[in-house]
């Protein structure tokens, strides 16, 4: 399990008093990794401890949903390590390479969630007791076989969830890469034809579906899905343009890039182009009927 984790299990230890479990193993997991994420589901039936050295480092979210544990992140000497449990603190986030933890009460379930090397908490370590009820649920759809396209939206779906449960904890995530509207835009151009959400853009700014409504309003002066239809009235008048695309017909351009077919798109198109679709093309093209 730690080495699916990315991680050197240094030190393994178990309590010598726990009854025999006979052929049953004492940690039931599993591990998913996609887009950069990685997400664990474990289950520990007795009393022991684990010491991982992970080799790359990111920022964790980990939940406990049954059972007590003490966590000692980044192997510090502490007179009283965190006590993560269900009746109390149960979830605490991360950024340390050396995580050190015992069950302190079995059944011990724990959901570990590695956010991708770009992506940090902040502030780096956190403890809150919330239960955010549909990770668990969001983990199993992931688990299933499901096409590489919804499991992409899942995770997406995934992080704005924990994004929007932790802001009122004043926790916050941060893209070091660049610019939050600056990765948005990014993200999203090669994304247009696809049906997008406000939450799957927050996801993408690491930012909350508020906090992107906000800094998009200030800097663009209208709001995220506003951002997108100009993106794609854009990635329209592009093919409108493009002799390769003139046998197709209207219709089927304002599908393609997730348009209604709708005097407001029409109008919309006239405001930032100076003529209707129709008139573009009929202006771009009328050397051929000549």
């Amino acid at each position: 399990m730690s080495q699916e984790l990315g991680a050197e299990l240094e030190q393994e230890r178990q309590a010598p008093d726990q009854p025999s479990h006979g052929e049953r193993p004492s940690l039931r997991a599993r591990v998913l990794r996609d887009q950069g994420i990685l997400l664990s589901e474990e289950v520990y039936l007795c009393r022991q401890s684990l010491r991982q050295r992970f080799n790359t480092p990111r920022s964790w979210l980990l939940l406990v949903l049954r059972g007590r544990l003490a966590f000692d992140p980044g192997g510090r000497e502490r007179d009283q390590p965190l006590l993560l449990a269900v009746n109390g603190t149960n979830l605490c986030g991360t950024a340390a390479v050396l995580q050190e933890f015992t069950v302190v009460q079995p059944p011990l379930h724990l959901l570990r969630l590695g956010l991708s090397p770009q992506r940090t908490w902040q502030p780096h370590e956190f403890c809150a007791s919330q239960p955010l009820p549909l990770l668990a649920p969001m983990l199993q759809l992931l688990a299933q076989d499901v096409p590489a396209p919804i499991r992409l939206r899942l995770l997406e779906a995934l992080q704005a969830y924990c994004i929007s449960e932790l802001e009122g904890h004043g926790i916050t995530l941060q893209d070091s890469r660049a610019d939050p509207l600056e990765h948005l835009v990014d993200w999203l151009r090669p994304r247009l034809d696809q049906p997008l959400a406000l939450a799957d853009l927050a996801a993408s700014a690491c930012l909350s579906a508020r906090r992107l409504q906000e800094v998009c309003q200030q800097r663009y002066g209208h709001s995220p899905m506003e951002l997108l239809r100009q993106l794609r009235l854009e990635a329209l008048h592009q093919q409108l343009l493009d002799p390769a695309h003139q046998g197709e017909g209207l219709a089927v351009l304002y599908r393609r890039w997730q348009l209604s077919n709708s005097s407001a798109t029409q109008q919309a198109f006239k405001a930032r182009y100076g003529q209707s679709p129709a008139s573009l093309r009929r202006g771009a093209f009328s050397w051929l009927r000549r």
